[in-house]
């Protein structure tokens, strides 16, 4: 493999793996979101109005995702690299 070709493997690899997450953790954090402030309203006995629970509009949870997406490949440019100008024995020894 090139060069070029070992450095989109990898941001490739990365960025699928960047995107399950990103898809995973936007709806966990979520629900982790709801959880909480569900047991802080029953541990004070209030309730809480719907604007409290509800703050993340569609778009703002899409923008989350892409973001999380975002940081994979900025995170893999640097392995990327280097896998790309090292040795293949060497970078798959790495792995």
């Amino acid at each position: 493999m090139t060069p070029r070709q070992v450095r989109l493997m990898v941001l490739a690899s990365l960025a699928g793996l960047g995107a399950f997450t990103s898809l995973l953790a936007v709806p966990l954090g979520l629900d982790t979101n709801h959880r909480v402030l569900d047991a802080m309203a029953r541990a004070a006995a209030t309730g809480l109005p719907t604007e409290f629970v509800a703050v993340f509009d569609p778009v703002e949870l899409t923008l989350l995702a892409g973001a999380g997406l975002v940081i994979a490949i900025v995170g893999a440019l640097v392995p990327a690299a280097w896998a790309a100008r090292s040795r293949p024995a060497t970078s798959l020894r790495a792995e």
